[in-house]
């Protein structure tokens, strides 16, 4: 059975969400210099974009058609 977030994951990730995005924004969304920035490797930079939903919002990125 799936766990459900409690209260303070749930803000947790909205603030990093918030945090990534507005770190990208001033790096022209560099994902390496963002990562550079935030001192973790680039791996974990896509990890957490990709889990937190970031890609989708990425300027100029495309977007694989659904099926």
């Amino acid at each position: 059975m799936a766990r459900k977030k409690g209260k303070l994951a749930r803000v947790m990730e909205e603030f990093e969400k918030k945090f990534i995005i507005s770190t990208m924004q001033k790096l022209d969304w560099s994902r390496k210099r963002t990562a550079e920035e935030l001192g973790i490797p680039l791996s974990t930079l896509k990890f957490k974009m990709r889990k937190l939903g970031i890609y989708e919002i990425v300027p100029g990125r495309k977007r694989k058609e659904e099926s």
